[in-house]
């Protein structure tokens, strides 16, 4: 085989370029091979299956809750002399909250999806000059959030155990010395570890979008963003 041959067939392998594979191996995929996952979707960003999925797994989620822990914890804001009439307008209420739950596991994903492909086309595109195609950002966005989406999942059975919606994978099981009223308490436990998981997974899809940036500067980004939004959240968040 002569040179030219040689180096017609290496041009070849160069220029080819990663097939996208089917949904159910993208699927897989996002767990065991994400860097070869996001290179397929950078030439072919197909993101409306993957966001499906990540809607089927929160309404699997909302699903699976009992309405009568619902109740509960829609009561458990009450003083326990609360006065029957005050009863009476939480539970009426309950029924427009169930709707806006309902609506609010398909409309959040979308909405954080895109908040998400639209911060990290602000940092690496508008301030540092990258040129990422911004459906291949929303691609590997929406097949990050598919962890994020499982872990709700996961967590179920230890929600239904333990009878508690608030119980999550957070850091805040490394703290159990915290009061449950405090800012770091709260602060902890909305550092989910589906959610680390997740921005690590957006940081590698960045560094395979952008040649000249590595995984572990961009999972740095996203996690520091991911700590701030948090920790601005738990100063609002319920006690």
């Amino acid at each position: 085989m002569s040179q030219d041959e040689i180096g017609s067939i290496t041009d070849g392998d160069q220029d080819r370029t990663p097939e996208l594979p089917s949904l159910p191996i993208r699927i897989v995929q996002v767990f065991t091979a994400p860097a070869t996952l996001f290179d397929a979707l950078k030439t072919t960003p197909k993101w409306i299956g993957a966001a499906v999925v990540v809607i089927v797994l929160g309404l699997v989620v909302q699903a699976l809750i009992p309405a009568e822990l619902i109740r509960e914890m829609a009561l458990s804001s009450l003083p326990s002399d609360a006065p029957p009439e005050q009863v009476a307008a939480v539970e009426k209420f309950m029924g427009v909250s169930n709707i806006i739950r309902w609506v609010g596991t398909v409309v959040f994903p979308i909405l954080m999806i895109l908040f998400v492909s639209g911060f990290i086309l602000l940092v690496w595109n508008a301030i540092l000059g990258g040129e990422a195609a911004f459906p291949a950002v929303l691609a590997c966005a929406a097949h990050s959030y598919i962890v994020w989406a499982a872990g709700g999942l996961i967590t179920m059975p230890l929600v239904l155990a333990r009878q508690d919606l608030r119980t999550t994978f957070s850091l805040h099981l490394l703290t159990p010395w915290l009061d449950s009223g405090t800012y770091a308490y709260r602060f902890m436990a909305g550092l989910n570890l589906f959610g680390i998981w997740t921005m690590i997974l957006l940081g590698v899809a960045v560094s395979r979008l952008y040649p000249k940036v590595s995984a572990a500067s961009a999972s740095t980004v996203m996690i520091g963003a991911y700590v701030v939004f948090k920790a601005i959240g738990a100063i609002f968040s319920p006690m």
